[in-house]
């Protein structure tokens, strides 16, 4: 015969397998469904540049990137874009922040507090930059020799001005 204790300690493991039992399935049936939900950073990046309708010439011109990576966004061929790629096509579509950060986020990025190049991108992208922002950027990134943004070097950048 049980103890009372016994008994209510029975039903305490009882209550407990279950639902431990139900937060497994909820836990496996969220992990399943998070690969469908969640967009990557490339998708986000094609949306802003369909949602504009920026072409591949306009693109290469605003952010300082090259027409395969345009092509390569578009048909969503890349999968892990550098920290510079995202951050030069951002600034040349003029997001804000927060939202540079939640796409910064989905591609497993982000900047760091303790590095000198990213304390300086980080300030800039809070910044109001004006209707050039990536020639901004990179003037005040070269200003406190931190690496500019975008493919072309500095010789192709002054041609196109």
């Amino acid at each position: 015969m049980k103890t009372k204790f016994q008994e209510l300690t029975d039903n305490l493991i009882k209550a407990t397998n279950f639902y431990t039992t139900i937060n497994i399935y909820s836990i496996k049936l969220y992990l399943k469904c998070i690969p469908k939900c969640r967009k990557t950073a490339v998708q986000v990046l094609k949306e802003h540049i369909c949602d504009r309708k920026i072409g591949p010439g306009e693109f290469e011109r605003t952010t300082g990137m090259t027409n395969d990576m345009y092509n390569d966004i578009m048909h969503e061929r890349t999968k892990d874009p550098k920290l510079n790629t995202i951050l030069s096509i951002c600034v040349g579509l003029q997001l804000d922040y927060e939202e540079i950060m939640r796409i910064l986020s989905l591609a497993g990025l982000g900047l760091s507090t303790t590095n000198y190049d990213h304390i300086i991108y980080r300030r800039l992208l809070m910044s109001h930059l004006g209707p050039s922002p990536l020639e901004t950027f990179n003037n005040v990134c070269e200003t406190f020799h931190v690496k500019p943004l975008g493919k072309r070097d500095n010789r192709h950048r002054k041609l196109d001005e």
